[in-house]
């Protein structure tokens, strides 16, 4: 099973900056607090970067 951060990031990749952040996980789901949470978790692995990037402010690494 796939876990909700790996969902997050293949969608944030798929994303390519066209919608913001919390928006990509509303579209799979998860509430703003949930997104949030999880953007911590992969910034804090080194997986994504803050980096303003079209309307999305993180890009995967």
């Amino acid at each position: 099973m796939i876990s909700d951060k790996e969902k997050y990031l293949m969608a944030l990749k798929k994303n390519n900056g066209r919608i913001d952040e919390i928006s990509i996980g509303l579209n799979i789901g998860f509430s703003d607090e949930k997104t949030t949470q999880i953007i911590a978790e992969l910034v804090n692995e080194g997986k994504i970067e803050f980096q303003s990037f079209g309307l999305c402010s993180y890009r995967v690494l």
